[in-house]
Parts: C-alpha cells; sequence; structure tokens
C-alpha cells in the first residue's frame, strides 16, 4: 500500500480537508482542543457538496441516490440556545442554556453542542440559532486586549520637577530610558529595543513635536 506522501489523489484530498477544517477552526476562534470535531465537520460537509467531477451531484447523493437535507445545516461555532432536560426542569428552573455549535453527530437526528456553562458535550434537536455571534471570539479579544494593555501602556512619562531634584513618582517597571531636560520640565521616553545589542534613541526635536501633539 503506497503512504500518502505517493499517492498524489490522497495527498491533495488531505491538504482539502485540512484546508477546510483550519477554515472552520479561525472563523468562530475555537480553542485548538477542538481539532477533531473540526475535521469531522469539514468531511461531514464534502461529503454533501456538488462535485464537478461528479456531474454536479455529492457523494452524498451517489451513495444514497438521495440529496442531503442543506436545511438543518448551520454555521460551526455559533452561539445557540438548547432546551434543557425534561428530568432536570422544575417550575423555576431555566428552559435553556446557551451552548456552542460544534457539528453533526453520526447516527443522531440532532445538533452537537458544547454547553458554556459546565464545558460538556451533548446532543440535541431542540435549538435555537444566533449564526452571528461567536461565543469564544468575543473570550480572545477580551484576552488579547488585556495582554495588548500589559505590553504598551506604559506610566506617565511626562513629570513636572525641578533641575536638581531628582523626579518623584511611584515605583516603575524595569525599564532603560532616554531624559531629555528643557527648561524646568524633562521629558522620560523608553528606549525603543532594535535588537539584543542595539538601541535606536528618539531625537530631541521629535520629542518635542511628540509633545506638543498630545
Amino acid at each position: 500500500m503506497e503512504r500518502p506522501q505517493q499517492n498524489n489523489v490522497v495527498e491533495r484530498k488531505h491538504l482539502h480537508i485540512l484546508n477546510l477544517a483550519r477554515a472552520l477552526l479561525f472563523q468562530p476562534y475555537l480553542p485548538l482542543k477542538f481539532w477533531g470535531e473540526c475535521v469531522k465537520t469539514a468531511v461531514f460537509l464534502m461529503n454533501r457538496t456538488p462535485s464537478p467531477i461528479l456531474k454536479a451531484k455529492s457523494p452524498f447523493e451517489i451513495l444514497y441516490a438521495k440529496l442531503p437535507n442543506y436545511a438543518d445545516f448551520r454555521t460551526f461555532g455559533t452561539l445557540c440556545y438548547a432546551s434543557t432536560l425534561i428530568s432536570s426542569k422544575h417550575k423555576f428552573s431555566p428552559r435553556v442554556v446557551a451552548v456552542v455549535f460544534l457539528g453533526y453527530p453520526q447516527g443522531y437526528k440532532g445538533y452537537k453542542l458544547l454547553n458554556l456553562s459546565t464545558k460538556q458535550i451533548f446532543i440535541s434537536r431542540d435549538v435555537k440559532f444566533f449564526e452571528n455571534i461567536f461565543p469564544f471570539k468575543n473570550q480572545q479579544s477580551n484576552n488579547s486586549g488585556r495582554e495588548f494593555l500589559d505590553l504598551y501602556v506604559t506610566p506617565n512619562l511626562l513629570t513636572s520637577t525641578n533641575s536638581t531634584d531628582t523626579p518623584q513618582h511611584t515605583p516603575q517597571p524595569a525599564k532603560v530610558y532616554q531624559s531629555f531636560k528643557h527648561s524646568k520640565i524633562s521629558y522620560r521616553f523608553p528606549l525603543l529595543q532594535c535588537n539584543q545589542h542595539k538601541q535606536s534613541h528618539l531625537p530631541y526635536t521629535s520629542s518635542l513635536r511628540l509633545l506638543k501633539t498630545l
């Protein structure tokens, strides 16, 4: 039996599956641990997509001699609300739970869902979809925003001091600064790190222009 690297047909199909799986993973900003669900959903969609090689028919239609039900297709990784189980309901319990759509389970007439509260995966048919909302996208944007603030927000760079006194300020992180003195105001700017051995300093004239624009 030939290896996939030596079989160009299998290699191209393998590349097709991975390209589609990556698109399903990146669009809703899913964590990498759900890559298996992305691959399963990619194969599910490919088997039901018409192909010009099959005369505008899908592999599913060729195999079962009937059209697939495209009305059940939903956007992968979107927010939806599933009905709670009857056994766990009481008069004041919530009737729905927030979940994320993770694909189509084989052998079931329902959807595979991830409970956002308990992180459990279950199958349900009674689902309301919101296909323009991606819950993991909001979480990732919040995390990236915190990282951006931690990396780029610096303390107050403008301190009014006397020419002989030491500026009074709160303890700062261990950073190297270039100081410029003009009249009774000292300007302190962080050095821009170019590489491990070189540092670039802000010119004095450009520093004043920068302060005038702020």
